[in-house]
């Protein structure tokens, strides 16, 4: 019953509000969220952009920050933070 519970939005997201757990979407419309889940595209730099690292890449590449909550694709151990008896999976 998980298609009962999320929401997939094909859409361009052009803000966050973070206090308020709302996105803005191109057109204007705003919509709310309990949990956000970002894809990018098969190439997503933003968290390398930024400069950070999910906590499964070790050593964490010079001059990245690890930062909590954020997953990559690129983390090596990204099903183990997947796995069913993770917090993350039954929050999802």
């Amino acid at each position: 019953m998980l298609e009962n519970r999320i929401k997939v939005i094909n859409a361009r997201m052009i803000d966050i509000e973070r206090q308020d757990k709302k996105v803005m979407l191109q057109d204007g419309t705003m919509v709310p969220y309990d949990t956000l889940i970002l894809t990018m595209g098969l190439q997503d730099q933003t968290l390398n952009n930024l400069g950070y690292s999910t906590k499964g890449i070790v050593p964490v590449p010079e001059g990245k920050e690890v930062i909590e909550g954020v997953l990559s694709i690129d983390d090596p151990f990204l099903y183990n933070h997947l796995a069913t008896h993770c917090n993350l999976i039954k929050q999802l």
